[in-house]
């Protein structure tokens, strides 16, 4: 026979009410709403590691650089453009890139971000539990389900 009312998620045991507060309200205080940025949640962003980029004009040929093959070379000579750069194999067969005089670059700094909580959703929740269909939670944004 199917329990009506709360049940716990990880044991499927029936929670009465009166311990819904005592069993779950600091693990809900930690990880739903407005709280500090779970990176699991968010692929891996971190705020306390975030960065950004500085364009640096380059203000003469730089020496070269050895890069791992061809398909590299070819990527940086496409980012950068062919007048930037100087791509070739050297003698050894490596290939190498030189940064030409006015080559622009990013650079990455390190940034001082002071942002660091987020509405998000709770941890573990499931549209699934809450009787969506597979396909359609799949399908659609998470924060519209």
């Amino acid at each position: 026979m199917r329990h009506i009312g709360w049940v716990d998620a990880e044991t499927e045991a029936p929670v009465s009410d009166a311990d819904i507060k005592k069993k779950y309200e600091e693990h809900l205080l930690n990880h739903c709403g407005i709280r500090i940025i779970e990176p699991e949640l968010f692929d891996g962003y971190n705020p306390g590691k975030k960065t950004m980029h500085h364009q640096v004009a380059v203000d003469r040929q730089m020496p070269p650089i050895e890069l791992d093959d061809k398909d590299m070379a070819d990527r940086f000579r496409q980012q950068l453009g062919e007048d930037n750069v100087h791509v070739y194999q050297n003698d050894k067969g490596v290939w190498v890139l030189r940064l030409r005089k006015g080559a622009v670059i990013d650079v990455p700094i390190a940034l001082r971000f002071d942002r660091f909580v987020a509405g998000q959703i709770p941890t573990g929740w499931s549209a699934q539990r809450l009787g969506i269909p597979d396909d359609l939670a799949k399908n659609c944004d998470p924060v519209t389900l």
